[in-house]
């Protein structure tokens, strides 16, 4: 089972990188970079070799021949349009207002392989119908009133996760930061705000409090789509049972402890695994790892952890919130990127973790194939 080939894609700020192994050992096969010099943030692939790829300049790249060649596809010129209306709000914490643009997540929908989503800043959601050749905004989320008091680190919010539902081509999830975590059954059309339970935390004067949520990272168990989590800038997680109706806080981690990075067992909705972030201290911007990489373990919903973190190295780097996955193999994979640019690989029954690459730009996205 261990010899089974794996493949992964790995988004840096350098290019895109794919990477091809077994679970035995051995050096995996490394091509790329593809893209050279982009900063790619965002990946999604189809088994047929359709890849798309999204910049942090708001560009989006297509590939019909697993990277062997790339078109740059015209996509979002609503970048002035979404920076005016959110640019509206003018938030306590973070001036609003950019001219800055990006892609922050891509979705193929199960099921269906022409139809494939994609998150951007400043947020929405847009979505294609011919496999990535021709977009168009999902407008209702921002018809959502609420959606006028999004806001962000980046002078903008952000649409960072979108989960298509696997059996029901009209429902899905997405996450906002800042913002919260919304549900359509519709396509799109409307949407339902799913963020009771959560951080209460909200600015003073804020006429829509239920969006005004950090979510660093939402992952949906594909055994169980009830079965959610979150990540927040705290040294906890949030779960629900329920499909987003309400949500618990549930610790892990330590004083400081930010939390971002997070994959999910596919086959168990109560094992999952966490990398660990410090907070910034005053003069720093953004969390980061400060003395050694850190995973964290739960077998039991995130009730209790172990650490997982033997085989990481020692040093201060980052752990970017699409950093982090598993795959779907027998035994299940776990792939780590980090900003100092070195990629780990374990597998769920293994005692350690090892090195795949090194000398990677720093890395931004790592998605299973």
């Amino acid at each position: 089972m261990n010899h089974e080939r794996r493949e992964l894609w790995i988004g840096t700020r350098g290019g895109l990188y794919h990477l091809a192994g077994t679970a035995a050992g051995g050096v995996w096969e490394r091509r790329g970079p593809y893209l050279a010099g982009q900063d790619i943030g965002a990946v999604a692939c189809r088994p047929d070799g359709v890849v798309l790829a999204g910049t942090h300049v708001g560009t989006l790249h297509r590939s019909v021949d697993g990277g062997a060649t790339w078109r740059q596809i015209p996509f979002d010129n609503k970048q002035a349009e979404l920076n005016a209306y959110y640019a509206t709000y003018q938030s306590p914490i973070v001036p609003s207002g950019t001219d800055e643009s990006g892609v922050w997540s891509l979705a193929f929908a199960p099921g269906d392989p022409d139809t494939v989503y994609a998150g951007v800043l400043p947020a929405a959601l847009f979505r294609s119908r011919d496999g990535g050749e021709t977009w168009e905004e999902v407008s209702g989320l921002r018809r959502l009133p609420a959606s006028q008091e999004f806001w962000g680190p980046f002078r903008a919010p952000f649409l960072h996760t979108i989960v298509p539902d696997r059996g029901d081509p009209r429902a899905m999830t997405v996450a906002v930061s800042v913002g919260g975590v919304f549900d359509t059954a519709d396509g799109g059309e409307t949407w339902a705000v799913r963020t009771a339970g959560m951080d209460p935390w909200a600015p003073d004067g804020a006429r829509f409090p239920e969006v005004h949520k950090d979510v660093h990272k939402l992952r949906v168990s594909p055994a169980d789509p009830r079965r959610r989590y979150i990540t927040e800038h705290g040294p906890w997680i949030s779960r629900t049972d329920d499909g987003g109706v309400s949500w618990r806080r549930l610790p892990a981690g330590r004083e400081r402890t930010v939390t971002r990075p997070i994959a999910l067992h596919p086959g168990d909705p109560d094992r999952l695994w966490l990398a660990l972030l410090e907070d910034g201290v005053e003069g720093e911007s953004l969390p980061h790892v400060r003395e050694r990489l850190e995973v964290l373990e739960s077998r039991d919903g995130g009730l209790t952890w172990a650490d997982r973190s033997a085989g990481l190295p020692a040093g201060a780097c980052n752990i970017y919130r699409e950093g982090f996955d598993a795959d779907g193999r027998a035994p299940l994979g776990l792939y780590l990127g980090t900003s100092a640019g070195d990629l780990f690989f374990t597998t769920e029954d293994a005692d350690c973790w090892r090195p795949l690459a090194t000398g990677l730009p720093s890395v931004r996205a790592v998605v299973p194939a």
